[in-house]
């Protein structure tokens, strides 16, 4: 289950992403623990570069 939040701070726009599994099994909730940095570290890559390209629109 993926859960998207978005919350105005201090006039920004701040996006929050949280996941969990769902009815997993022991070795499915273990895959899932092990993926979760590498899916962090490129969900934040991902973000860095949307940043970057709004930044380029102004």
């Amino acid at each position: 289950m993926n859960i998207i939040t978005l919350e105005d701070d201090e006039g920004k726009t701040v996006l929050k992403l949280k996941g969990c599994h769902v009815n997993a099994s022991a070795e499915e909730q273990e895959t899932y623990k092990g993926m979760a940095p590498k899916l962090q570290q490129n969900l934040e890559g991902t973000f860095d570069k949307l940043a970057d390209y709004l930044v380029s629109l102004n």
